[in-house]
This record gives C-alpha cells, sequence and structure tokens, in this order.
C-alpha cells in the first residue's frame, strides 16, 4: 500500500500528464471549415522548441520541452513533426521517476494528426501507444502495448500534440467560447473555452499582452501577436495550484523565426 507522501506524488505526477494536454488545450470547434482560418495554410511556428518549467504547490516538480520541426514525410504525406518530453527533475525524481517522449505527425494540408506515438515511464510501469488516424473513416487505430483495436472519432478530431499548434494558428474573437473535440487516451472528449484578453508577466518576455483562454479546470495565457506563444498554464488540483511556465525559446529552423 502507498504510504501518503507516496500518494502525494503519485498525484503531483499526474499533473505532469496534463501539462502536455493544457498547454494544448483550447481549439474552436472542428470541421472542415476550420482549416479556410488558419494563416496561410501552414504553421508560421514551424522550427519553434519551448521549454517549460513545471511546478506545484510552489515547489519544483519537472520540465516540459514541446518543438516542431520543418516539414517531412509520413506514408507518402507532407507532415510536421511535433515532439514533447515530460519528465521529473531534483529532488522530485528521487522520490518519484516520470517520463512521457510524444510524438505527432500533422498534417501540412488540413492540420490534424495522421499518428502519435507516446512511450510512458511512470517509476516501474512501462507502456508504449501509438495511434493510426484515418479521418476520412473517422476511425483511429489504437496499439497499446501491441493490444490493438478500432475507435471510433470525430470530424475534426485532435490529439495531446496537434491541439496547440493547431490553436496557434486559429483566429479567435475575445469573448468567444469554443468547444473542440480531442482524443485523450482512447476516448473523445469535447472541451469547451472562453477567449478574454489580459496581461502577464513574463521573466523571458516581460509584460506581455495576451490571450487568454479558460476552461472549468485550465487558465492558459499566449501571446496576442501572430506567434501565439503559450506563455503560462495554470491548473487546479487537490494539492494546490499547478503552474507551468516558458522558460526558453529556441529556434530549430535554419532562420531563425522573429
Amino acid at each position: 500500500m502507498l504510504t501518503t507522501k507516496q500518494l502525494i506524488l503519485r498525484l503531483h505526477l499526474k499533473v505532469l500528464l496534463i501539462v502536455s494536454i493544457s498547454l494544448q488545450t483550447v481549439v474552436a470547434s472542428a470541421n472542415t471549415a476550420l482549416v479556410d482560418k488558419i494563416w496561410g495554410g501552414r504553421l508560421a511556428n514551424a522550427g519553434d522548441k519551448l521549454t517549460y518549467s513545471v511546478r506545484v504547490a510552489g515547489v519544483r516538480a519537472g520540465v516540459q520541452v514541446i518543438s516542431i520541426g520543418q516539414v517531412t514525410s509520413w506514408n507518402g504525406q507532407p507532415v510536421y513533426s511535433i515532439t514533447s518530453t515530460e519528465t521529473t527533475t531534483g529532488l522530485f525524481d528521487r522520490f518519484y521517476h516520470f517520463q512521457a517522449n510524444r510524438q505527432t505527425y500533422l498534417s501540412v494540408t488540413e492540420l490534424n494528426p495522421l499518428f502519435h506515438r507516446r512511450l510512458l515511464e511512470d517509476r516501474k510501469y512501462r507502456a508504449t501507444v501509438e495511434v493510426i488516424y484515418d479521418h476520412s473513416n473517422q476511425t483511429a487505430t489504437y496499439n497499446k502495448n501491441k493490444q490493438v483495436r478500432k475507435i471510433q472519432i470525430v470530424e475534426g478530431c485532435q490529439d495531446e500534440l496537434s491541439l496547440i499548434y493547431f490553436f496557434r494558428h486559429y483566429q479567435l474573437t475575445i469573448g468567444e467560447t469554443y468547444t473542440f473535440p480531442f482524443l485523450t487516451q482512447d476516448k473523445i472528449r469535447n472541451i469547451a473555452c472562453q477567449i478574454s484578453r489580459g496581461t502577464i508577466k513574463s521573466k523571458l518576455l516581460g509584460k506581455v499582452d495576451a490571450l487568454v483562454i479558460t476552461s472549468d479546470r485550465y487558465k492558459i495565457w499566449l501571446t496576442n501577436d501572430e506567434r501565439r506563444i503559450p506563455i503560462r498554464i495554470e491548473a487546479k488540483v487537490k494539492v494546490g495550484k499547478f503552474v507551468g511556465s516558458l522558460i526558453r525559446i529556441e529556434s530549430l529552423s535554419p532562420t531563425p523565426y522573429q
């Protein structure tokens, strides 16, 4: 049986699992018309590498790094390769090791996920998950630890990594509420988010004019410019407040994005 301290640490680790979804949460209602509102039909932020410090109740728990590469090919289709690594660090890691490596291939033309892979380490537990999307038939092949099954998806479905980059290129309206579907684990969820405007102080960027996205559990700040950089996320958890803060921006492009 887990001790009280171990139970708290496990809850903290669940918060770390939230970070990739949280930082990538909030797109608008997904449908075929949505792509028409994408700026230029491509990812202007291709080549970004964003690093976040994760804290729970004021204590540093881990780090997440999200990056998107230049155009490559998957199954003969042009795609963007999006990767994310989440890991515990420091004293937290000594008590409870956790690491998740994720990769999504995102369609260049439709900005929807075609393939997703997740490698998970949670103490002694190990898991490998692969998802192959068939958007034309609204199905996905879900393979967890070599146990394969078909699941139903809906039009415009996004995944844990494709969300943030789809959202960063969607033209939002202040005061509107948007809903969208995304695949988390092996289930489709619909999330409603309200859009507002505010300011936030960032150690990295200073005082920033921001788009603020609020759902029932999360609050996310994006720079209110063409880059739409996710600066900060807050989430309510049982042991206090979870905060993910942007601490580094790097360019993977031959020509840095300005």
